[in-house]
């Protein structure tokens, strides 16, 4: 689903955080659609997971969006 009035965008590769204490946080984003870019409502849409993962603490969070296109324009 990508056209004149459409973006898909995505960042690739983790983004690393680093503190002081050497601790990281790693984190994966999301693709994601915007839609509305010439005309209409402007959206942004999340698809696939974005994950953050602390493995001096032993901790992983995912969300997983599911962006389905139902018909189209």
């Amino acid at each position: 689903m990508s056209g004149l009035n459409t973006i898909h965008g995505m960042r690739i590769g983790a983004t690393t955080i680093e503190f002081k204490d050497g601790g990281q946080i790693i984190i994966e984003n999301p693709d994601m659609y915007i839609d509305g870019i010439m005309m209409g409502e402007r959206t942004l849409n999340y698809i696939k997971s974005f994950s953050i993962r602390d493995f001096a603490n032993k901790l992983i969070s995912e969300i997983t969006f599911n962006y389905e296109v139902i018909g189209s324009v």
